[in-house]
């Protein structure tokens, strides 16, 4: 098929990758990452600087671009999702031309970009208000402009070199990572084409000096709390489970836990089977464009995890994160499809073929019904106001969790102005001034003891991370107070409690 055509089917396949990113992207509200995100970026410039200071464990750039994004549209849903979208979008550019500078046949390219079209572990990053489809567009675009530098070309090697420097400096503003990509660049030259070591290395100094305003500017903070750990000590060090379960998230069987031993024999049997099938062709494969291709992209896949899962077990904190490799899946996906077209094995196209038919009809399938690594926060807020809408007098909200407290404040506090940001539901204009006075009575208090949570009348608030023997609700009822029905949501993962107390003073 001739890329005149490939262009149009391209095209279309583009068109169904942007439409599965719309679709339900504003049907659960915010969860606290992307809270954070949108509260730092409604700042001045000079307080979003200093927001992302303390924060300290991000560079700035996404917040800038979130902020200007905001500027341009508005705080909603729905629109801060869609910039995440536009970066997971614009990522398919710098994959095309590296496909093409590998000489990929069309129809491998645009396979490529259909099976990450519908990618379940892409998908919910490209909905997600962070900065990790920044990431991917900048890790991917400094791998074609890396791979732009090794190879013979009309531009001089000097303006080549400038892109790549351009690149990595807007990469490492854009997430910690992008270091670790420029790191495992050099890393291939010290490998394999020593010749460009002079010239990368004026790239890395012109990258560092670019990234030194940042340095010194979240190094008065770092100093001040005495270090990152506060920041990164919820991660937990990664063993050989979590880094298999990482290899199954990258295949795109992540979200659908109740199959993963299932899906990792079947792809045990793939890998298998494309191997001897490999090993039986080994002749063809030399002949061309394969090996040259699969050592650069699987240099990079197996090099990133390797070195984030070495760095999480030996350094004092973990840096681990699926999220923040999902810069992996385009160069996997474009690694198996070419692999997948190389081959002429019968057997390795019948079982690559059913396997993917399965797992495309169970992601379409999981993502027509929504959204589940998310909770509906909103709902609690909601509901609550709700139950005290009779009520004119304030009342306290206790939460006995460390994280319930920042959503629900968030929630009441849009209500308070008289916003819907993160919202999923929306409000008719009517109904904004009574949710306004209705928020301004419930008083969120952070993160308190149970023993703490006295009055006639409150709610308190609790979630997974509960650890005490007895419930909230037993050890209240035990005080003597009454408790009223309590109002649950949930995600794939957690759930989250609140209810109503009433205690005799």
């Amino acid at each position: 098929m001739s890329w005149k055509l490939q262009r149009w089917l391209l095209l279309a396949v583009v068109g169904v990758y942007v439409a599965m990113r719309v679709y339900r992207g504003a049907a659960i509200c915010m969860d606290g990452d992307e809270i954070f995100s949108v509260g730092v970026a409604s700042h001045d410039w000079m307080g979003l600087l200093r927001a992302v200071g303390q924060d300290s464990i991000h560079p700035p750039l996404f917040y800038f671009l979130l902020k200007i994004w905001i500027a341009i549209g508005s705080d909603s849903l729905f629109w801060t999702r869609l910039l995440p979208t536009l970066f997971s979008t614009l990522a398919i550019i710098p994959m095309v031309l590296l496909g093409r500078e590998f000489q990929l046949r069309p129809v491998v390219i645009t396979s490529t970009v259909a099976m990450a079209a519908i990618h379940p572990y892409l998908l919910y990053y490209s909905q997600h208000v962070r900065m990790y489809t920044l990431l991917m567009l900048c890790a991917l675009t400094s791998l074609w402009a890396f791979h732009a530098c090794l190879r013979p070309g009309k531009r001089s090697l000097t303006a080549r070199f400038a892109v790549l420097t351009l690149v990595n400096i807007v990469s490492v503003n854009s997430h910690y990572y992008g270091w670790l990509v420029i790191g495992l660049e050099c890393g291939y030259l010290i490998f394999w084409q020593r010749e460009h070591l002079k010239r990368m290395a004026i790239s890395c100094a012109v990258v560092f000096v670019g990234f030194m305003p940042w340095m010194i500017w979240v190094g008065k903070y770092i100093r001040a709390k005495g270090g990152l750990a506060s920041n990164l000590d919820w991660i937990q060090k990664p063993d050989a489970g979590a880094l298999a379960w990482f290899f199954v998230d990258l295949a795109g069987f992540g979200d659908f836990p109740s199959i993963g031993r299932q899906a990792l024999a079947g792809l045990v049997v793939l890998v298998l089977a494309a191997g001897y099938a490999a090993w039986r062709e080994r002749a063809r494969l030399h002949a061309g464009h394969f090996v040259y291709m699969a050592r650069f992209l699987l240099y990079f896949v197996l090099g990133s995890v390797a070195v984030a899962f070495t760095a999480s077990r030996l350094l004092p904190s973990s840096i681990w994160g699926h999220r923040h490799m999902v810069y992996l899946v385009f160069p996997m996906l474009m690694l198996v499809t070419a692999a997948y077209y190389q081959l002429n094995s019968v057997a390795v196209r019948i079982i690559a073929g059913v396997l993917c038919a399965v797992w495309a009809g169970m992601v379409i399938q999981h993502h027509l019904k929504g959204d589940d690594k998310k909770t509906p926060f909103d709902a609690l807020v909601i509901q609550m106001l709700a139950q005290e809408a009779d009520n004119p007098n304030t009342v306290p909200f206790y939460s006995v969790d460390k994280y319930l407290h920042y959503p629900v404040w968030f929630y009441l506090e849009t209500l308070k102005a008289g916003k819907i940001t993160g919202f999923a539901r929306p409000f008719p204009v009517a109904d904004r001034a009574r949710l306004a006075v209705d928020a301004s009575r419930i008083q969120v208090k952070n993160h308190v003891s149970i023993d703490d949570a006295k009055g006639a009348h409150f709610w308190v608030g609790y979630s997974t991370a509960w650890q005490g023997k007895l419930t909230p609700e037993a050890i209240l009822t035990a005080r003597g107070c009454r408790v009223g029905g309590d109002v649950t949501v949930r995600d794939r993962y957690h759930w989250s409690t609140i209810f109503p107390v009433w205690c005799e003073q």
